[in-house]
């Protein structure tokens, strides 16, 4: 089945188009009835002044042509003709009936002056538009003649001016068409300027640059932009309450954790180790679902607006100063390869939950070394993160990486870090790649789609 156009400045113009066809052949076609009217009604005129030159003719016994067009009418078969006729037998031609006469119905008439219009084959297979009177004469030793008086005239003189005109109409018609459609065209470019501003304004909106659509609008597109802006107002609304709730949930979530952090150095105090570390194990697992959920509320709260450009070296040295400093992360060697005037348009806390979960599992596993590098361009930036571990294997390293696939059940190691990291890249429509690095350990590859600057 078609579908229809989705464009509307497409169907505005189409309709548009198709109307002006129509109505300029209508025009077109009534135009050329008119002018033929008017070519007729002429036609007759002159017509009926010839004939009562015909009839002045006849009483005065002169021999002049009575049409207005002498030559036609002297010229055999010029299209020009006269007739005299008496009791049905034909007295004078005009000498363009040649050895022709004209054959006029025998209609009687009601009075002197009537005059009769018809339509008759004349010669050479030819049309004759006919108008006849009569004329009585009186004869001077007394009596009367009665005599039948006709001219005609021959059809294409109708037909060509016809013909005629229309050539000339429809060059007329056809520039009339082009300015009609493309004054159309900029009417509608001109109508739908407005819908054009509340486009670039919604995108102003997303990309962080305005919270709401401005108010002076047309009145047509006003209620659409009042729509636009009641539905952010909600939308905002409903995030900034799933944030409150997952913040209350957070808190009191914290209290019972802390308490069973203090359990468990009570536990280990009483040489109950294996316990602790079980109960321990629950709690960091605690810990990091309600870190994911906690990020997962943020990042839906600050997916509407597009966050200002972070200098990514200098929001990624204080998280790679900080695990430095942790147990697994102060014998690393970590090799920075950023360069200082790469920013891009992303949350810091959002980069920071993403690279974090990435390089506290490169320094996990890596026996000496980590190495991290970033590049960018107008279609994105690149961090790549790898360290000299013992890798993930390759069958587990293709499962892990399939789409749909829980990562949090992914194998050792990966955890709900890896589920994280999703959750933020799903957010910025970005994507994580893992492989083996030529360090020896695992390679992970994390891409932004999103436009960067590099300040010289």
């Amino acid at each position: 089945m078609n579908k229809a156009p989705h464009s509307l400045r497409l169907r505005l113009f189409l309709a548009a188009f198709v109307m002006i066809v129509i109505a300029l052949a209508i025009a077109g076609f009534g135009l050329a009835t008119l002018f033929e009217r008017h070519v007729s009604r002429r036609t007759d005129q002159e017509l009926t002044l010839s004939l009562q030159r015909l009839a002045a003719n006849v009483e005065a016994e002169t021999t002049s042509t009575p049409l207005n067009n002498a030559r036609k009418s002297e010229q055999p078969y010029g299209g020009a003709y006269w007739q005299i006729s008496e009791n049905g037998k034909v007295l004078r031609t005009s000498r363009s009936l040649w050895d022709q006469t004209i054959a006029i119905p025998n209609h009687p008439f009601r009075h002197g002056s009537e005059t009769h219009r018809f339509v008759v084959d004349g010669p050479k297979q030819s049309k004759l538009i006919v108008m006849e009177r009569q004329v009585i004469l009186e004869q001077a030793a007394g009596g009367q003649r009665t005599l039948r008086l006709a001219v005609a005239v021959d059809e294409k003189v109708v037909t060509e001016a016809r013909e005629l005109f229309v050539e000339d109409l429809v060059p007329a018609l056809a520039l009339l068409a082009f300015v009609l459609i493309t004054a159309t065209g900029l009417q509608i470019n001109i109508g739908l300027k407005p819908l054009e501003a509340v486009r670039k304004e919604v995108t102003a909106i997303r990309n962080g640059d305005r919270a709401r659509l401005s108010d002076d609008f047309p009145t047509e597109v006003q209620p659409l932009s009042e729509e636009i802006n009641a539905l952010l107002s909600a939308q905002e609304d409903a995030l900034a309450k799933a944030r409150d709730r997952a913040g209350d949930l957070a808190h009191g979530l914290k209290t019972p954790l802390t308490a069973l952090s203090g359990d468990i150095r009570r536990l280990r105090d009483t040489n109950q180790r294996a316990l602790a570390d079980d109960i321990e194990q629950a709690v960091d697992m605690m810990k990091r679902h309600l870190d994911r959920e906690m990020a997962r509320a943020r990042i839906r709260s600050a997916s509407l607006v597009r966050p200002p450009n972070l200098p990514l070296l200098a929001a990624l040295t204080p998280l790679i100063e900080t695990i430095r400093r942790t147990p697994n992360g102060e014998h690393i060697d970590w090799r920075i390869t950023i360069t200082p005037y790469l920013s891009a348009p992303i949350d810091r806390d959002d980069l920071n939950e993403c690279m974090g979960n990435l390089l506290e599992n490169a320094a996990r596993f890596a026996a000496s070394t980590v190495q991290i590098s970033a590049s960018g361009s107008i279609n994105g930036f690149v961090l790549t993160i790898e360290d000299d571990g013992p890798g993930i294997a390759q069958p587990e390293l293709h499962t892990i990486q399939e789409r749909g696939r829980r990562l949090d059940q992914s194998g050792a190691g990966a955890g709900l870090g890896f589920a994280i990291v999703r959750d933020v890249l799903d957010a910025y429509g970005g994507s994580l790649v893992l492989t083996s690095s030529e360090l020896g350990g695992l390679k992970a590859v994390v891409k932004f789609p999103m436009q960067v600057t590099i300040l010289s």
